[in-house]
């Protein structure tokens, strides 16, 4: 995901075992209209995200079938740079426009969760069964070993590595400066209400705070919010609905996600009070409660992925215009690199 440069993170000491996470969420008002589907049940099996029947016959995905410098669609402006997203059967797709996309060799069959980029390490990409790719350029990548056969849900770079979440329920994350060789260390405490909860995504604003969102307890659309550079978080009350992905740019928190059924954009300026836009030409999306990510190029286009394959850009957080690929092919991140 795209995200702004963090300031430095304390990563907890490496840990020798995992450790039970417990976040405390506050109580969800009545109205709140949070859905009761959770994105996943469990770490292997998730209608839509894990099953080897989620990608075309013959494991495989074509891309638009359009050259990477058509002119965008959307009316958005845009930096120059790459856009990378990721899917189910080692897809990977890069565009430099966010309207039209090219198909791109991953050397693996396995369901690709997240991407990030870093200016001095490049593009990596993790997955199932503790798939690890990395990238100088988006385009050629290369299998990496991460020495746990966890299924890795998200990725970003913080203060010189690269930081893994295995979408296990245990506090640990993988660390890597390189994304050749991985250790365990301690997720970052969590604290509130009661009942187990998991982070599968987080965004920072570059100035110290950092979001979170989840799976907290019996609640969907869980919001942690953590003001010390992401050393400790603290569950918050006010979910727009059940989130997916979050990002932050342009001043301003950005989560996609569904609310009773409909798919959505959401953006908040402090992380507390949200703001829905139901997304649009949603006919035939597989699963609309499955919105997978959202990035933003820093100078004005945004571009979200939905679990169907269906890709959408837009010059802000409510105006979007879908693309659609020849062949579908579930997508589960993307993110940003400018050139």
């Amino acid at each position: 995901m795209t995200r702004p440069p963090s300031p430095a993170l304390r990563l907890p000491a490496l840990a020798a075992a995992a450790l039970s996470l417990a976040l405390l969420v506050p109580a969800c008002s009545s109205d709140s209209g949070s859905d009761s589907r959770g994105r996943r049940s469990d770490a292997g099996s998730s209608a839509g995200r894990d099953s080897d029947d989620d990608r075309d016959e013959d494991g495989a995905d074509s891309g638009s079938g359009a050259g990477d410098d058509a002119p965008a669609e959307d009316g958005a402006q845009g930096a120059a740079g790459l856009w990378v997203a990721v899917g189910d059967g080692g897809t990977i797709r890069t565009s430099t426009d966010g309207s039209t996309w090219t198909q791109r060799e991953s050397g693996t069959e396995e369901a690709l969760r997240d991407v990030a980029w870093d200016p001095q390490a490049g593009w990596l990409a993790v997955g199932l069964e503790g798939t690890v790719l990395t990238s100088a350029d988006g385009e050629v990548w290369t299998p990496r070993e991460s020495g746990t056969e966890d299924l890795l849900q998200r990725v970003e770079r913080r203060e010189g590595q690269w930081v893994a979440h295995p979408y296990t329920g245990a506090a640990i994350v993988y660390t890597s400066g390189d994304g050749t060789s991985w250790q365990q260390a301690d997720q970052p405490s969590l604290a509130g209400a009661s009942g187990p909860a998991r982070l599968t995504d987080l965004a920072t604003d570059g100035q110290g705070t950092w979001l979170g969102i989840g799976e907290g307890g019996t609640y969907a659309g869980l919001i942690a919010r953590s003001t010390d550079d992401g050393v400790a978080y603290e569950g918050v009350a006010g979910s727009p609905g059940f989130l997916t992905g979050i990002t932050y740019g342009d001043g301003q928190w950005v989560a996609v996600g569904a609310r009773a059924g409909t798919p959505f954009t959401a953006t908040s300026a402090d992380g507390l009070s949200w703001t829905n836009t139901d997304l649009p030409d949603t006919e035939g999306l597989w699963n609309p409660f499955q919105l997978s990510d959202i990035a933003y190029d820093g100078t004005g286009r945004w571009v979200l992925v939905a679990e169907d394959g269906a890709i959408y850009s837009g010059p802000d957080p409510a105006t979007w215009t879908r693309h659609t690929v020849e062949r579908q092919a579930f997508l589960h991140g993307i993110a940003f690199a400018p050139s």
